[in-house]
């Protein structure tokens, strides 16, 4: 069934001011109403980052694709525009406008995307003079599903990721290979007629076999590596990773353009968390690699749903590259926002907990350093109340991190055989672990030992589970240093 964007913005307009706020996040961008899932074409255009999505307005699960569209000026407090695409033509409608990129040409933005037509995913166009109102190419679809190689199947053939070198433009895209997920390269001179030019992957020689289909590509370079970014469908848990029913890998390696084989050198997860999936990277103006990703994750029970709205996006990620180590880091925008600091240095922990004076709330930021001494488990209960309470802790015995929800609040059973733990390999550094935590009402981001580990996941705590604690189990530990800083964008 054929739906305009003119029908979808009237349907926002006079339904947004109907959903339930209880949950929903204060600097993280969410959609007014309606279902919201992977970020979708970011670009820094017309002096403002632009974040798409995946969007349904009409109701709050997944259905029938938009591409819903923010913009903000400083990456923290973003405005919903008009909708952007709608599944309004034959090559789209029967089942909507799927993932894809943003790029800047000659001035007009343009969207690659999926459109999704009855039994087949093809590649499309739209493009922008004024980056709000987008018209289709009459040329759709631009990669037709008769490129693809024998033994691909065009019904999962999907999320463009384009980019430019020396002239040429290239597209990165998913794909179901035979029996296992893969990406494929094309080139083109003008986006317009594409040619194939290889697979990315090769499942016997890299070792990673994914059961369901590779989608959400990103390629980029940081720090003078090229990183490959994917989501794999159904990949299996190994070695405490992966634990997600669908996980957003990253490899390093180098691709080459000619054969379109990507040869990587490391593979590992972006986010060891629950909630984190379809993430896209844009170039900022001072060059920092950004990166969002969906807070949320597939098979799961969301709460938010009964009020009207469902998924958010992460908080925006720089990425840089250390001694061969992938970091993310928190833009610095956000400490824009930081206000009432209260801080406390050397306190000590042994079997037992301990609030502090000044340290609670579900909007802020909190730093805390823990030096291990002979503690097995040190860490901090956020979103504490009479019933209900979330751990993040460092198990030394074990050599990782923990995020703990079984008693969070609201229940978000999913499709894994646990749902409500989620563990992350990490070493300490001097024999000291550091938490860099972000609570916005319904969601917690853990940064780790400075970024080179993170865990997402969202919480859905009663209205009064304000408190915070740190603690230690079996035997002592020291909380070096610990600050708070409330987060208020007016």
């Amino acid at each position: 069934m054929k739906k305009t964007v003119e029908r979808a913005n009237a349907f926002i307009q006079e339904h947004s001011s109907k959903t339930k706020g209880r949950y929903r996040p204060r600097y993280h961008a969410s959609v007014p109403v309606g279902w919201a899932n992977d970020p979708n074409g970011l670009i820094f255009f017309g002096g403002e980052a632009h974040l798409f999505c995946q969007y349904n307005p009409y109701h709050p699960d997944w259905e029938s694709m938009h591409w819903g569209h923010f913009v903000s000026s400083d990456l923290i407090r973003w405005e919903f525009l008009p909708v952007a695409l709608a599944p309004d033509q034959n090559y789209d409608c029967g089942g909507g406008c799927f993932s894809g990129t943003a790029l800047e040409r000659e001035g007009k933005l343009i969207l690659m995307y999926t459109g999704v037509a009855k039994d087949v995913q093809q590649q499309c166009i739209a493009l922008s003079d004024d980056g709000i109102t987008f018209e289709k190419a009459a040329s759709n679809p631009v990669i037709p599903a008769s490129l693809l190689p024998e033994g691909c199947s065009g019904r999962d053939f999907r999320d463009p990721k384009v980019f430019e070198r020396q002239g040429d433009f290239y597209c990165i895209t998913g794909v179901k290979d035979g029996e296992w997920g893969n990406l494929l390269l094309f080139r083109s001179l003008d986006l317009l007629e594409w040619s194939f030019v290889g697979r990315l992957l090769s499942p016997e020689t890299d070792g990673i076999f994914v059961d369901g289909v590779c989608e959400c590509p990103d390629y980029l370079e940081a720090d003078g590596k090229e990183l490959l970014l994917f989501c794999a469908m159904n990949y299996p848990e190994r070695e405490g990773r992966f634990q997600n029913v669908h996980s957003s890998l990253y490899m390093m390696g180098h691709l080459d353009l000619s054969s379109g084989r990507f040869v990587p050198e490391t593979c590992s997860e972006l986010d060891g968390g629950f909630d984190f999936y379809a993430p896209q990277t844009m170039c900022l103006p001072d060059e920092r690699r950004v990166l969002i990703a969906w807070k949320q994750m597939w098979g799961r029970t969301i709460p938010t749903a009964k009020d009207g709205w469902a998924g958010s996006f992460t908080l925006p990620r720089e990425l840089h590259i250390a001694d061969g180590v992938l970091l993310q880091t928190p833009v610095k925008e956000i400490e824009t926002y930081r206000c009432g600091e209260v801080s406390y240095r050397n306190i000590p922990l042994c079997e037992e907990r301990r609030q502090v004076a000044g340290i609670e709330g579900t909007v802020l930021e909190l730093e805390a350093v823990f030096s291990l001494g002979s503690a097995k488990r040190a860490g901090i209960v956020l979103f504490q109340g009479e019933e209900h309470e979330t751990l993040v802790f460092y198990d030394a015995e074990a050599g990782r991190a923990v995020f703990d929800r079984s008693r969070s609040g609201a229940d978000q059973r999913g499709s894994e055989n646990e749902s409500n733990v989620r563990v992350l390999p990490l070493m300490p550094e001097d024999g000291t672990i550091s938490f860099r935590i972000f609570l916005d009402v319904s969601s917690a981001e853990v940064f780790l030992n400075d970024g080179k580990g993170v865990m997402t996941g969202n919480i859905y705590a009663d209205e009064g589970d304000r408190g915070i604690s740190f603690f230690a189990e079996g035997g002592d530990a020291t909380l070096l240093s610990v600050k708070k800083y409330d987060l208020k964008l007016g």
